[in-house]
C-alpha cells in the first residue's frame, strides 16, 4: 500500500486507524480508572501545615481496631482525637478555647441549655492566627449534651388497604467533636453564646469517626478523620486563616443510622454554616470522586483541585434511586437545606465494611487524594464571595477529563445547547440536501431515468443498503444482550470479580456481529452509499435521543445525558461530511451516462473473447484459471483497465464484473487506489471517511470510558448487597455498544482477520464467564452475620445471610455448624433479597462479660440471661405504658412491637424533631435507643389505640414455617421471626386487645478482643478464603426478652 493511501478508504488503513484511535484513548482511560494520582515527593509538607506522614501513622492509630460507636475502643478513639487537635493547636500557636455548648431546640435556636468550659490560653502570648475579633481564633465543642428524637419510614407497602407504613422511632445522644476555625469576616466574639444568629457564610466539613463492627474503617471513614486533622492544622497556619469560617466535624455515629450528624442539628454551630463538603468511603484504595453535589456553585469550587474525578451522573443517579447509599449528605440536603458536595470512595465495594477496610489495603496516594481535593475545596468555599451561596443554587453539569481537567456548566446552558442542535442541525442538513438536489447531486434515493437505450435502463441505485445499518444495529444489540441473560443466568456474580470479561464480551460480540451482517451486505450487494447510510442513520438515532435528553432537562432537570448533547453535534458534523463528499461526484445524469457506456464497453469486451462467459447477474464473468493470469499487457485486460480509471461508474456492480476480467495483481493495484466498494467515488477526498471518524471516536472513547467505567465499578459488587445481579451485567453490555459505535459506519470496509479475533476474544471470554469461580482472595464474597439470643430461655441461632447458594458453601467450613440442620428461607430485613440461614449456636454462645481490655472492669453479670433487664408498668386504664431499660456494657437496645404504638418519648429528650420525619397515622413498630455511657438506664413512654391501626402479623412476607424445635423446645424459626417482628404484613383495620406485647432487644457490636463471639471468630478463621462477612443489623450479637403489657 502506498503512503498516499495510509488515509483511503480500504481494509487495511481502516483496520489500522481504529486500532490505533482505540488505544491511544482507551489505555488512558483505563489507566486513570486503575492508578492513582502519585502521592506528593515531599511527603512532610506537600502544603504548608499539611504532613503526610503524620496523617498515615494518625491513621494506623486510628484504624488499629475495630470502633463502632457501642464500643470501647471508641470512646478511647474519641479521646485521642481530641488530644491530637489540641496537639495541633498548640504546636501552632493558636489560641483556642474549649466548649461543650449543645442541646439547642431546633426551633429557638437559643443557649439555654449550653455549658461552655473555656480553656482560653494566655492572651499575652503571640497570636499567629489573624482575627477579625475579640474572641478565640479555634473553638473546640465537645459536645455530651445534644440528643436526638425522631421517628422515620422504613418501607411502604401502597398495595395494603390502608397503606401500610412501616416507621421506626429512635432516641440517640451524641458525642460529636466539632472544630471552628474562625473566619476573617465573621461576627465578632463567641457568638454561639448570644443566642443570636450568625452571620456569615460558614463552610461544615464533616466525616465520622465511628466504624462498622465488622471494618477497621480505613477507607469508611479513617481516611476522612485524619484528612480533618490536617485541614485544622492547615488553617491555623500563619497566613491562611479563611475568609469565613470553617466549621469541621468529626461526628460519631454515622454508620448505624445517621445519628451523629442528626445530632448535629441541635449545635448552634449549624446555621452559621450555608455549604458543606461531606467525605465518606465505600470502598478501598480508590480515587475519592465527586460522588454528588448540590448545584453549579459547590462544584466550582471543586472544580479547582488538582486532580478532579467525577460526573454528574452519578449524582443523577441518587436523585433517581437507581444507586442506593445513604450518607450524612443526605441530612444536611433534606434536613437542614444546605448546599455542599459528597466527596468519596467508591470502589472495589467487596471491601466495604468488612475486615479488609484496613491499612493494608489502602494507600497514602489515596489518602492524599481525599485530603488534597478536601483541603482546595473547603478552601475554595471559604474564601467565596458573601453572596456566592446565598439562597437556591444554580443547576449544573460537570464531568473530568481523564482525571485533570475538569468542566462545570449550568444545565441551563446545556439545554440551550441541545436545543439548538434539535432546530439547527437538520435545517442545516436539509438545506444542505436541497442545494444538492438543485446541483444534481444527490445520490441518496436516487430513482430511475426515462432515457432508454437498446432496452437498457439506466439506474443510480440510492436505495441499495438504506436498511443494512439498522438492521445490523439491532441483531448486533440483541447479540449483546442475549449473551448477557445467559451469562446473568448462569453465574452472575463472575462480574463480581471480572468486570473486565464482560465488556470484552460484549464488545466484541458487538463488533463481530455488526461486520459480519453489513460485510455481507456489502459483498453480496455492494453500494459506494453504505458509510453515508450509516453515518446519517446514527444521526438520526442520536436526533432522537437528544429529544428524550432535552426533555429531561427541562422537567426533572436530570443531565446525566450530556454525552448525548456532545455525541449529537459530532454527528452532525459527520453528516456535514457525507453530504459535503456529494459535491466532488458528477451530476447524476451523467453518471448515469457513464454507467451505460460502460455496460456496452464491458459487453463489447466480452464479445471479443470467446471464453467469456455471463454470470447470473448478466455481467461477463471470467474463468478462474483466466482470471488468475498476470498477462498484465494482454491488449483486452488493458482496455479494460483504462475504461475503469479512467470513467468512474455510478453503479458498483460492473465494477465487480469487470475487475474479474482483470489478473489477480491488477485486481490489486486498483483495490490499493480506489478501495473495494467506492470506486466511483475516486474524485472525492479519500480522507473524508478518517475525519468523520476522528470527529466521533475520540469524545465518545473518552465520555463513555470516564462513565461507563465508573459507574461499572460502583454497581459490579452490589449483587451480595441483594440488589439485582442482572443491572450491572446489561449495564455494561449497554456501554459497550456505546464504546463501539463509532467503528459501525467504517466496520464493513475490514477484512477478515481482525473481526475473526474479535470472535475468538468473544468464545473465550463467554466460556470463561459461564465456567469461572466468580469470587476470589481480593473479591470476596460478603455476607451478613448475627449472633441472637432469647435470653428468656438461652436459645442461641447464628445467622449468616446472603445469596442462599454461597452461604450453603460458606457454613459447612465452620466446626460449630458441623452435623447440625441448616435453615434458610426467610428474607432479611432491611436487605431485600438477601436471605438468611442460620443454625444453632450453643455452642458458640458469645461471652460479652469478658473484659475487652486488661484490667478493665465492666459491670459483674451472673449470666447471660442478666445482661438485659427492663420493667414495664402500665397507667390505670390508659393504653400508655412506661418501660425502663438497662443493659450491662450496652450503649445501645431496642423495643419491637408485635403491633404499632402511637407515640413515645425517652425521659430527657429534647422532642420529636419533625425535621427527620413525623410519625405516621399507623404508628411505630420499633424505638432504636441510643446512649453516650455505659450505666444510664432509658426510661420510655409509649401509648397505643385500640382501633384505627393497620393490623400486623407475626409472619413477615416470605418466611417459612418449621415444625423442627430447638433443644428448649422453642422453634428457632420463630426465634427469627420474633427478633424481626417489626416487619409486619399489612392489614385491614382490626380492633385489638388493650394489651401490646413485644421483644426487649439489646446489642453488643464489639469483636476487638477474641473469644467475645466465637461464632465470629470462627468465620474469620475457617471460612473459605473467597467470602466474608460484615454485620447484618447495628448487633453483632442481640440478645432479646419479650414483654406484654
Amino acid at each position: 500500500m502506498k503512503l498516499s493511501n495510509i488515509f483511503g478508504f480500504g481494509s487495511l488503513p481502516v483496520a489500522g486507524w481504529t486500532i490505533l484511535t482505540y488505544l491511544v484513548f482507551l489505555i488512558p482511560s483505563i489507566i486513570v480508572h486503575e492508578r492513582l494520582p502519585p502521592a506528593p515527593e515531599n511527603l512532610d509538607q506537600p502544603l504548608r501545615g499539611v504532613n503526610v506522614t503524620e496523617a498515615w501513622f494518625d491513621l494506623l492509630t486510628l484504624t488499629s481496631k475495630f470502633h463502632p460507636l457501642p464500643s470501647r475502643r471508641n470512646e478511647e478513639l474519641r479521646t485521642w482525637l481530641f488530644d491530637r487537635i489540641q496537639t495541633i493547636l498548640d504546636r501552632n500557636e493558636v489560641e483556642w478555647t474549649n466548649s461543650s455548648v449543645g442541646g439547642v431546640l431546633p426551633s429557638s435556636q437559643t443557649s439555654a441549655v449550653t455549658s461552655p468550659s473555656p480553656l482560653l490560653r494566655d492572651s499575652s502570648a503571640p497570636v499567629k492566627l489573624r482575627k477579625r475579633s475579640t474572641g478565640p481564633a479555634v473553638t473546640v465543642f465537645d459536645d455530651t449534651i445534644s440528643n436526638v428524637t425522631m421517628a422515620m419510614y422504613r418501607l411502604q407497602n401502597a398495595s395494603s388497604s390502608c397503606s401500610r407504613q412501616q416507621a421506626l422511632g429512635a432516641y440517640f445522644e451524641g458525642t460529636n467533636l466539632a472544630i471552628y476555625i474562625r473566619g476573617s469576616e465573621d461576627d465578632e466574639g463567641e457568638w454561639w453564646e448570644t443566642g443570636k444568629s450568625p452571620s456569615g457564610s460558614g463552610v461544615l466539613v464533616n466525616a465520622h469517626m465511628d466504624s462498622v463492627s465488622t471494618a477497621y474503617g480505613t477507607s469508611d471513614d479513617g481516611i476522612a478523620v485524619v484528612s480533618i486533622l490536617q485541614m485544622v492544622s492547615y488553617f491555623t497556619q500563619p497566613g491562611q486563616q479563611p475568609k469565613h469560617g470553617i466549621v469541621a466535624l468529626i461526628n460519631n455515629g454515622e454508620e448505624d443510622g445517621l445519628w451523629g450528624s442528626r445530632a448535629f442539628g441541635y449545635s448552634p454551630l449549624l446555621p452559621f454554616t450555608r455549604t458543606f463538603v461531606n467525605l465518606e468511603g465505600a470502598g478501598a484504595n480508590s480515587r475519592a470522586l465527586l460522588f454528588r453535589a448540590t448545584d453549579k456553585e459547590v462544584v466550582d469550587a471543586y472544580r479547582g483541585v488538582s486532580t478532579p474525578f467525577g460526573t454528574v451522573v452519578a449524582s443523577d443517579g441518587f436523585r433517581l434511586g437507581l444507586i442506593q447509599s445513604d450518607t450524612d449528605y443526605t441530612v444536611f440536603t433534606k434536613a437542614y437545606g444546605q448546599r455542599g458536595v459528597d466527596i468519596a470512595f467508591y470502589r472495589p465495594r467487596a471491601r466495604y465494611h468488612t475486615n479488609q477496610d484496613d491499612i493494608s489495603h489502602s494507600s497514602i496516594a489515596s489518602m492524599w487524594h481525599m485530603m488534597n481535593s478536601a483541603i482546595e475545596t473547603v478552601s475554595a468555599m471559604s474564601n467565596a464571595a458573601e453572596d456566592t451561596y446565598k439562597g437556591a443554587g444554580t443547576d449544573g453539569v460537570w464531568f473530568d477529563t481523564f482525571g485533570y481537567s475538569f468542566v462545570v456548566m449550568t444545565l441551563k446552558s446545556l439545554f440551550s445547547w441541545a436545543v439548538a442542535m434539535l432546530v439547527i442541525s437538520p435545517l442545516a442538513l436539509g438545506g444542505l440536501t436541497f442545494f444538492l438536489i438543485r446541483a444534481d447531486k444527490y445520490y441518496f434515493f436516487s430513482g430511475r431515468f426515462s432515457r432508454r437505450r437498446n432496452n437498457i435502463l439506466p439506474v443510480v441505485n440510492g436505495w441499495n443498503g438504506l436498511f443494512r445499518y439498522p438492521i445490523a444495529l439491532i441483531v448486533s444489540i440483541l447479540a449483546v444482550i442475549v449473551s448477557g441473560l445467559i451469562i446473568a443466568k448462569g453465574n452472575p456474580f463472575i462480574i463480581y470479580s471480572s468486570e473486565y470479561s464482560i465488556w470484552s464480551m460484549s464488545l466484541s460480540i458487538f463488533i463481530f456481529t455488526f461486520w459480519a451482517i453489513s460485510r455481507r451486505a456489502s459483498l453480496s450487494k455492494s453500494t459506494a452509499l453504505q458509510r453515508g447510510f450509516a453515518v446519517l442513520w446514527l444521526y438520526a438515532l442520536s436526533w432522537v435521543i437528544l429529544v428524550a435528553v432535552t426533555y429531561l432537562l427541562s422537567k426533572p432537570k436530570i443531565s446525566a445525558g450530556y454525552f448525548f448533547v456532545i455525541f449529537h453535534t459530532l454527528m452532525f458534523g459527520a453528516a456535514l461530511i457525507t453530504l459535503g463528499e456529494l459535491y466532488f461526484l458528477p451530476p447524476r445524469s451523467v453518471g448515469a451516462q457513464m454507467l451505460l457506456r460502460d455496460e456496452e464497453a464491458v459487453q463489447q469486451s466480452a464479445s471479443l473473447d470467446p471464453a467469456l462467459s455471463l454470470d447470473p447477474t448478466g455481467f461477463p464473468a471470467v474463468s478462474e484459471d483466466r482470471a488468475s493470469g498476470d498477462d498484465t499487457q494482454n491488449p483486452r485486460n488493458k482496455a479494460i483497465r483504462n475504461q475503469i480509471s479512467e470513467e468512474p461508474s455510478i453503479s458498483r456492480e460492473p465494477i465487480l464484473q469487470r475487475l474479474k476480467l482483470l489478473p489477480k495483481r491488477e485486481v490489486s493495484r486498483w483495490r490499493g487506489k480506489h478501495g473495494e466498494n467506492e470506486a466511483w467515488f475516486e474524485d472525492t477526498p479519500s480522507c473524508s471517511w478518517l475525519l468523520q471518524f476522528l470527529m466521533i471516536a475520540p469524545a465518545t472513547i473518552i465520555f463513555i470510558c470516564n462513565i461507563g467505567l465508573l459507574l461499572g465499578s460502583s454497581v459490579s459488587q452490589t449483587g451480595s448487597d441483594g440488589s439485582s445481579v442482572l443491572t450491572p451485567i446489561l449495564f455494561v453490555a449497554l456501554f459497550s455498544i456505546m464504546l463501539a459505535v463509532p467503528t459501525t459506519p467504517f466496520v464493513h470496509r475490514l477484512s477478515w482477520p481482525l473481526p475473526t479475533f474479535f470472535l475468538l476474544i468473544f468464545l473465550a471470554t463467554f466460556i470463561y464467564n459461564l465456567a469461572a469461580f466468580p469470587f476470589n482472595s481480593n473479591s470476596r464474597y460478603k455476607a451478613f452475620f448475627q449472633n441472637a439470643i432469647d435470653l428468656d430461655t438461652g436459645a442461641s441461632v447464628v445467622r449468616i445471610g446472603g445469596i442462599e447458594k454461597y452461604v450453603r458453601q460458606m457454613i459447612p467450613s465452620l466446626p460449630s455448624s458441623m452435623g447440625k440442620p441448616i435453615q434458610c428461607g426467610i428474607t432479611a430485613p432491611p436487605r431485600n433479597g438477601i436471605v438468611l440461614c442460620e443454625y444453632d449456636g450453643s455452642e458458640v454462645l458469645p461471652n460479652i462479660t469478658k473484659a475487652l481490655t486488661s484490667g478493665e472492669k465492666l459491670r459483674p453479670m451472673g449470666s447471660i440471661q442478666d445482661w438485659l433487664a427492663f420493667n414495664v408498668s402500665r397507667g390505670n386504664g390508659d393504653n400508655k405504658a412506661k418501660m425502663t431499660i438497662d443493659a450491662a456494657n450496652s450503649k445501645a437496645c431496642q423495643i419491637r412491637f408485635d403491633r404499632p404504638v402511637s407515640n413515645f418519648s425517652v425521659r430527657g429528650g429534647a422532642g420529636l424533631d419533625y425535621r427527620f420525619g413525623d410519625i405516621p397515622a399507623t404508628g411505630i413498630d420499633q424505638i432504636k435507643l441510643w446512649r453516650r455511657d455505659w450505666d444510664t438506664a432509658w426510661e420510655v413512654e409509649f401509648e397505643w389505640r385500640d382501633a384505627d391501626m393497620c393490623s400486623s402479623s407475626l409472619s413477615p412476607a416470605g418466611s417459612i414455617e418449621t415444625g423442627q424445635q430447638a433443644s428448649d423446645g422453642i422453634s428457632r424459626m420463630e426465634l427469627r421471626l420474633r427478633d424481626f417482628s417489626n416487619l409486619h404484613e399489612d392489614g385491614p383495620f382490626t380492633v385489638h386487645s388493650s394489651n401490646i406485647t413485644g421483644r426487649v432487644v439489646c446489642i453488643w457490636a464489639d469483636a476487638n478482643e477474641p473469644g467475645t463471639i466465637p461464632a465470629l471468630d470462627e468465620i474469620f478463621r475457617f471460612a473459605p478464603q473467597w467470602s466474608t462477612v460484615t454485620k447484618l443489623l447495628e448487633g453483632l450479637v442481640e440478645g432479646s426478652k419479650r414483654f406484654s403489657v
